[in-house]
């Protein structure tokens, strides 16, 4: 079954009509019924997020008037004064999105946790100090890759870079690692690549091994045009961003069409190259992916909406040009069969 949406009224959409309107009246006086469209937008958004009574109350100290969703229902141009709709309107509309979001916050918390505490296999373990060609192999001829007693460094000062697990993943994974950005170039950007096969046409088989060759400068266009695979970016600058992605090579549209439900901007986890633990768990149609920096805490949520699912394929480390990155303690488990 596809998840769908929880609210039928989305915090973007609030602040798309809402806050736009509110701006606009203070500023331009628009008519009474443009006030009053704005005001059963709110009381929608409030009984769709069952927002309390309490919640709404709140403003009453503010706007010294009766703020009650009920009376606002039956007769809202007479439940808002003017006051309340210039000043206490805009607010409750932030106060709404707020607690929309902290309340989306609580349930993916909720729901990944619950995910972590399953029962998993671990299928795939690698400290990264030791000889990196016995687990991996690699893309990109121009790329460097090396071993220390502490950590896996990747460079592609001069090109591109695809790591690859030798070994294939099935079903719902749980991937962890540790990451640090050692570069300090504003551009480019790190992906996780997980379950990736090759789409079948003009060579390009399921195992990809078997035509690595043509992938020695690892290139993106022989990726997105060539493979089923789940893609999340991340380190991603300059914007600072967190994406994912579902390749569609069938459909021989590049990159259009393919990015998940979800996306996070201007995040501010890896500026300071502090080691950050990456927790990943893939089921049929979600991600949740934990950034765990040592002074924050960032959890990510991304659907797969309404595109085919990726049930087996290898998990690969991507960084683009001008980029170094280290990564350690690499867990890849299975979730575990049940009776």
């Amino acid at each position: 079954m596809r998840t769908s949406r929880r609210y039928p009224l989305s915090s973007s959409a609030l602040r798309r009509i809402g806050i736009r309107e509110a701006k606009a009246f203070r500023e331009a006086r628009l008519p009474r019924s443009q006030e009053i469209r704005l005001l059963k937008c709110v009381v929608n958004f409030a009984v769709a997020r069952q927002v309390t009574r309490t919640q709404l109350s709140s403003f009453r100290s503010v706007s010294s008037c009766l703020v009650d969703r009920n009376s606002i229902s039956k007769d809202p141009e007479r439940a808002m004064p003017i006051f309340a709709r210039l000043i206490v309107l805009p607010a409750l509309c932030l106060l709404l999105m707020t607690t929309a979001a902290d309340a989306q916050k609580s349930t993916d918390r909720a729901a990944f946790e619950s995910l972590l505490s399953g029962q998993w296999s671990e299928s795939f373990a690698d400290d990264c100090t030791d000889d990196w060609h016995d687990q991996w192999f690699l893309d990109g001829e121009k790329a460097i890759v090396t071993n220390s007693a502490e950590a896996m460094t990747i460079d592609t000062a001069n090109g591109y870079a695809v790591l690859w697990t030798k070994k294939e993943f099935k079903g719902d994974l749980r991937i962890e690692y540790d990451f640090k950005r050692v570069d300090s170039n504003n551009k480019g950007v790190n992906i996780i690549y997980i379950q990736a096969v090759g789409d079948g046409q003009d060579g390009h088989v399921d195992d990809i091994t078997q035509w690595s060759d043509r992938r020695t400068t690892a290139a993106m266009k022989n990726y997105y045009l060539n493979m089923h695979t789940y893609h999340i970016s991340y380190a991603a600058y300059p914007d600072d961003y967190i994406r994912g992605r579902r390749y569609l090579p069938l459909e021989n549209k590049g990159l259009a069409g393919t990015e998940l439900a979800g996306e996070y901007n201007k995040v501010g986890v890896f500026d300071d190259h502090e080691w950050v633990r990456v927790t990943i768990v893939k089921t049929a149609e979600e991600f949740y992916i934990e950034f765990r920096h040592p002074q924050e805490t960032l959890l990510c949520h991304f659907v797969n909406e309404d595109k085919p699912p990726i049930e087996r394929g290898r998990v690969g480390l991507r960084l683009m040009p001008g980029r170094m990155s280290q990564f350690r303690n690499i867990r890849i488990s299975e979730r575990a069969a049940t009776k």
